[in-house]
């Protein structure tokens, strides 16, 4: 038996003692994390005030950031809250010109040299991630991406996405570029379960006052929500971190779509492509201190750049090889046409905002339609097969080259450039 001094007897309960007392402060900072805004500080002068007023439209096509700042042709001035009656949290120093620039070196100049190459593996120099959406496995159930087939196994859209990713990897890698992938399995690449966030999700459902719930109803409400801060939060904010080990020079997130559909009607003749870069912040996101900061972390980076030029290239591309009509959004602060390609759109999403440099999100295919699901169960395969009367790829396969030979467009014309955007 451990015998321990009657002083450090003393000492234990002292330091068991200041812990109680000093836990709920604890707690509370940890639950408010500090914006480190000085992390900006390494991109002053390097826009100037035309420069910082065409990329913050694409960030906040509502006006909504407006609220939160003083710009002058000198200065953007940050504010935590849209009163402004404190001082700024951080100040952006612009450039009184084109040539008084600063220029900081990184994806985008890197990828601006490598353009234009004559060279048979002209991807040589890239680093690439893939992102292939989703869990799977165990948990596609739980992340509700799973379609069941009469007679068949059930269509699990994470094992889709991987399956695509390991495809595009080869064909890459041949191309000259290093590739990486967030996950190469169905396990989260995050540690936490979902049982990790039962607290949080008691207090977020429990303190709602807009629509509270009780009995089973709110047991239900409490799960759902701990497997949404799981699998939606914590595991990309997880690959996030895996990415900014690797610091691709652009990721792909990759992705099957979906159409609305009804379980006595699961299946639908509609069938659509979507690419989405990063931008389109509402109103109600602008006002957390923590989304404005990911915003100008964006921004300020100048990753738009790259993924209007680059998904506009892979989105033609796309279209041409699989011939799917693009997808029609009625109006709304969440989606924002980036340019004349209708392929394209600007959206908040979690990936595009917590990942380093350039990240496109693709979402071609709707699983439910019909030509698509019997492609899907025919597996991969070389060659062709016939469906519906016409001669098709492995739908693997023509998504992962089709993605593959709109980059090789790309890297292959140095003088391609986006169209007009769209205001």
């Amino acid at each position: 038996m451990l015998k321990i001094s009657r002083q450090k007897e003393k000492w234990i309960i002292v330091f068991f003692f200041l812990t109680a007392l000093f836990s709920p402060f604890l707690s509370s900072a940890q639950i408010v994390p500090k914006i480190c805004w000085d992390r900006l500080e390494k991109y002053h002068d390097t826009l100037t005030e035309k420069e910082f007023w065409d990329a913050i439209e694409i960030y906040s096509q509502d006006g909504s950031i407006y609220h939160y700042l003083h710009v002058t042709s000198q200065y953007v001035d940050i504010f935590r809250n849209d009163q402004k009656t404190k001082p700024a949290v951080f100040r952006l120093f612009l450039a009184k010109n084109t040539s008084s620039k600063r220029t900081i070196r990184n994806f985008a100049t890197k990828i601006e040299f490598l353009r234009g190459r004559s060279s048979a593996r002209p991807l040589k120099g890239l680093k690439i991630l893939l992102d292939p959406g989703h869990i799977g496995g165990a948990y596609a159930e739980m992340e509700e991406r799973i379609l069941r087939v009469e007679n068949h196994e059930p269509i699990q859209e994470a094992d889709l996405n991987l399956k695509t990713a390991l495809l595009l990897k080869k064909r890459l890698t041949d191309l000259g570029a290093r590739v990486y992938l967030t996950k190469e399995n169905f396990e989260p690449v995050t540690h936490k379960r979902p049982k990790d966030f039962r607290k949080e999700a008691e207090k977020k459902i429990c303190g709602s006052q807009i629509s509270p719930v009780v009995g089973e109803n709110l047991k239900w409400a409490i799960q759902k929500e701990t497997e949404r801060l799981f699998y939606r939060k914590a595991e990309i904010k997880a690959r996030a971190e895996r990415a900014k080990r690797i610091r691709p020079d652009f990721t792909l997130c990759l992705h099957f779509n979906a159409a609305p559909a009804t379980p006595q009607n699961p299946w639908v003749e509609d069938n659509r492509l979507v690419i989405f870069t990063h931008g389109s912040y509402g109103a109600s996101e602008v006002k957390e201190e923590e989304e404005r900061f990911r915003l100008f972390s964006k921004l300020l980076e100048g990753s738009h750049k790259i993924e209007l030029i680059l998904s506009d290239a892979i989105a033609k591309k796309m279209a041409e090889d699989t011939k799917l009509p693009y997808v029609e959004y009625s109006p709304s602060p969440q989606y924002y046409r980036v340019n004349e390609n209708p392929y394209l759109y600007a959206r908040n999403l979690a990936a595009n905002r917590l990942f380093p440099g350039p990240v496109i999100y693709l979402e071609p295919y709707y699983q439910n339609n019909i030509l698509v699901r019997d492609r899907i169960l025919a597996g991969d395969y070389e060659g062709e097969k016939t469906f519906q009367g016409r001669p098709y790829k492995s739908i693997f396969r023509e998504y992962a080259d089709s993605v593959a030979d709109g980059i090789l467009i790309f890297f292959s014309s140095p003088s391609l450039s986006p169209k007009k955007s769209l205001k």
